[in-house]
């Protein structure tokens, strides 16, 4: 509830009700067409199998969250999460079988898990360290590659780095020289990551082969945020909060050459949006935040107001010192959500 305000003249007490959900969009860079992914779900960072038979998407309403497997076609929904538990993004294993998430429980820290595709329990990292966050799996199938929250996510002051966990021998270790960079990103092929720096100002490459890192873009203007890969391994895509309209920029590999691909703010109306990922038929997947503001107008009669007033009354002369509450007539009108996807 962001407001609410009574005509005495009528009974009538109106109330503005806010309801935070998902828009999700395929942008396909040929023809310049932007057209809706899932438009009857609220829905973000949707992700594809290898070979694009399976697809998982994150639902949000409010403060719930369901992450669903499903066919590409639509078809063969599953529910993998529960509701209470905070879903950011999730990612296939090169096999398919397995997805890995960053998920966090209320009042938690951020934690990688991992689960079947077919569902089941949850899997947790058995790691010495607090926040986890942004993971990939390797080519392997057995080792995942993860990193830490951004500051404003959680422990600011805690030093940041990345790391490759195996799932089998239950053992972890660091990537060379990823003290100060987080937002890992594997590389198709899975020899290079992608990461960016705690400031957000610079986005790099790291290579398995020769240990070594090298920036590709810097940018001290702005903040640099969510990064990842071309299907070919030849671009590296960012998203770059330019003001009010944010811009999805990429990365020539191996010469660092950057152009702009997608002025999001030109496209969509929406307080905040992201590019994520590139799916199977090379399409970009672009995810926005969306606000829905509804005011009721809730009537009641006047015997029941002062009961409530009454019993409101007595609480707060009761309680020292006075509860922080607002005592207003029930019921409150209640907005049904159907969960289950339409298939």
């Amino acid at each position: 509830m962001i407001w609410a305000a009574a005509n005495p003249l009528e009974d009538t007490l109106f109330v503005d009700g806010n309801e935070s959900s998902l828009l999700s969009f395929k942008y396909d860079p040929g023809r310049g067409q932007l057209t809706p992914f899932l438009p009857e779900m609220s829905v973000a960072n949707p992700i594809f199998s290898p070979g694009g038979k399976w697809m998982a998407v994150v639902q949000r309403h409010n403060r719930e969250f369901i992450l669903w497997r499903a066919r590409s076609d639509g078809s063969q929904w599953l529910q993998l999460t529960d509701p209470k538990l905070i879903m950011h993004h999730a990612r296939f294993s090169p096999d398919g079988t397995r997805i890995v998430m960053m998920a966090k429980w209320p009042d938690q820290p951020w934690k990688v898990y991992w689960v079947s595709v077919d569902g089941g329990a949850l899997h947790e990292l058995n790691v010495p360290i607090a926040s986890q966050a942004d993971p990939n799996w390797m080519p392997d199938n057995q080792s995942i590659l993860f990193g830490q929250p951004p500051r404003y996510f959680s422990e600011p002051d805690t030093p940041r780095a990345i790391f490759i966990y195996n799932v089998q021998t239950n053992s972890i270790s660091k990537v060379r020289g990823s003290e100060g960079w987080f937002a890992p990103r594997i590389s198709p092929d899975g020899r290079r990551l992608l990461a960016l720096s705690i400031d957000q100002q610079k986005l790099a490459i790291y290579d398995f082969a020769t240990l070594q890192w090298r920036v590709v873009l810097e940018n001290s203007r702005d903040l640099v945020k969510l990064p990842f890969w071309s299907l070919d391994g030849k671009w590296a895509y960012v998203n770059i909060e330019h003001g009010r309209s944010d811009v999805v920029m990429r990365i020539r590999l191996p010469d660092g050459v950057p152009e702009q691909a997608l002025s999001l703010g030109e496209m969509i109306d929406s307080p905040e949006c992201w590019g994520w990922l590139l799916a199977p038929d090379g399409s970009m997947m672009i995810s926005c935040h969306r606000n829905n503001n509804n005011i009721y107008a809730l009537k009641y009669e006047r015997a029941d107001i002062q009961t409530n007033l009454d019993n409101c009354r007595e609480l707060v002369t009761s309680c020292q010192p006075p509860p922080a509450q607002l005592c207003l007539p029930s019921p409150w009108p209640i907005r049904l959500w159907d969960r289950r996807p339409r298939t």
